[in-house]
């Protein structure tokens, strides 16, 4: 059982255990925190919410959105992405702030809220110690819930960034026929990377859990 709190978000094992793990009131509890600490003292009420693929992340991801909406907060689900694409894409759309819900390198038993600003940058040292100070928030008394809206195409946006850079050659790089292996570590990596290969016509790359490639 573990809860650890950082300036790299809220992480936690997953016993459901409050104040012991990232248990569904701690979730809800520092999504609160999270909302009237940072979001609230913004002109616009709008958080961009989304998660890698571990199979806890749905259900955390619907806890943070209904948390966030029945504060009268405005949330964008953009669902299963990269941690720099929801960063990216908070800022893109001028959104208060993100929440990923992301245990980076942590195995499955483990998951976390990373907090994000409106630049789409993780919170200061500081603005983390708002947060975390005060562990029992009670809920704003509203009759006005907050507007959910999904989007699916956030990683399309991101790759399409990459691709306008200068810095990119896309027609040498298809020139030289790379082949490339791909290990997305079970999770958004394996979407992505091959889709931004393919932008760049490199069509023979592979993950490294598709075995049909030696046959």
């Amino acid at each position: 059982m573990t809860l650890i709190k950082s300036i790299s978000g809220i992480r936690g094992t997953l016993e459901n255990i409050p104040g012991d793990s990232l248990s569904d009131i701690d979730v809800q509890q520092f999504t609160l925190a999270y909302f009237q600490e940072i979001i609230l003292p913004r002109y616009i009420k709008l958080v961009v919410v989304g998660r890698d693929a571990r199979k806890s992340g749905k259900k955390i991801s619907d806890i943070v959105i209904k948390t966030l909406s029945d504060e009268g907060c405005d949330v964008i689900d953009i669902g299963m992405v990269t941690t720099p694409t929801l960063g990216i894409y908070t800022k893109k759309i001028k959104a208060s702030g993100g929440i990923m819900i992301s245990a980076s390198h942590n195995d499955e038993k483990w998951n976390a809220l990373k907090l994000l600003n409106h630049r789409g940058e993780f919170l200061s040292p500081e603005k983390v110690s708002l947060v975390i100070r005060d562990e029992t928030r009670k809920k704003t008394v509203t009759n006005e819930k907050g507007k959910v809206t999904n989007y699916s195409n956030a990683l399309r946006d991101h790759i399409e960034l990459i691709l306008s850079q200068s810095i990119l050659l896309p027609n040498k790089i298809k020139e030289r026929n790379f082949k490339v292996a791909v290990d997305g570590i079970n999770s958004v990596g394996g979407i992505a990377l091959p889709a931004f290969l393919r932008s760049l016509g490199i069509w023979r790359n592979f993950n490294l859990f598709d075995f049909s490639i030696y046959s």
